[in-house]
């Protein structure tokens, strides 16, 4: 970590997260959950099973190394289904390793929230841009936000959050981890759109992050041994 950093400082502590875990994971395998049933972003009917990694912590320091915030993530590793969505677990892990010493943006997506066609929640989202392209040559668009439905994107767990069943509440709400890093910014995220097909969820106009978002810093992984 830096004391002179030209912008805020994320680090992902893989492995980071027990002693963050409540009670409820006591003789369990945090980093391999197992979830029957749930929602993709495309509302699929298909019989499903999650697989998530629940082990992770996310820190965020300012340019000067002063703490900002910390959350525990939920990172989808698998989605297996019947439909034609599908996450795997080596495209998650691929995309995971490469954000090491990247930039990250923040930027607000509505596309699927209340007002679209789908029905869902707006939501402001952290997303990282890697070297190998995964975001902009639509490979896997993966980013980090509140914890809603999912194609593969990271959860950013606030005990806060309300349940999807409640849509309008958890349309308004963002984890506490978001408002921190939004509090110190001069500029707020806008909507940003761009009509595609996605390859991760088939669908028509997912989210692009364009000039419309706001860089905030880089990002790094560490590792507990």
């Amino acid at each position: 970590m830096a004391d002179h950093a030209a912008g805020l400082q994320f680090f992902i502590v893989k492995g980071g997260g027990e002693g963050f875990l409540d009670g409820s994971y006591a003789g369990k395998d945090a980093s391999r959950m197992i979830v029957l049933g749930g929602s993709t972003t495309a509302s699929s009917t298909a019989p499903m099973t999650f697989v998530f990694d629940d082990n992770d912590l996310l820190i965020a320091f300012d340019k000067a190394g002063k703490f900002v915030s910390s959350a525990l993530l939920r990172r989808p590793l698998s989605i297996a289904n019947a439909a034609p969505i599908v996450w795997t677990e080596d495209t998650a892990n691929k995309v995971y390793d490469a954000w090491d010493n990247s930039p990250v943006s923040m930027y607000k997506n509505t596309f699927f929230g209340p007002r679209s066609r789908y029905h869902g929640v707006d939501y402001i989202g952290l997303g990282v841009d890697v070297s190998q392209g995964f975001y902009a040559k639509n490979i896997a668009r993966i980013d980090m936000h509140k914890k809603e439905v999912t194609n593969g994107c990271i959860f950013i767990v606030d005990e806060s959050s309300p349940p999807w069943s409640d849509t309008a509440a958890l349309n308004i709400f963002e984890p506490q981890f978001t408002k921190d890093i939004q509090a110190g910014l001069a500029q707020t995220p806008a909507r940003a759109l761009e009509p595609c097909i996605c390859s991760t969820c088939g669908l028509p106009g997912s989210e692009i992050r364009e000039a419309t978002a706001v860089d905030l810093g880089n990002h790094w992984s560490l590792e507990t041994r």
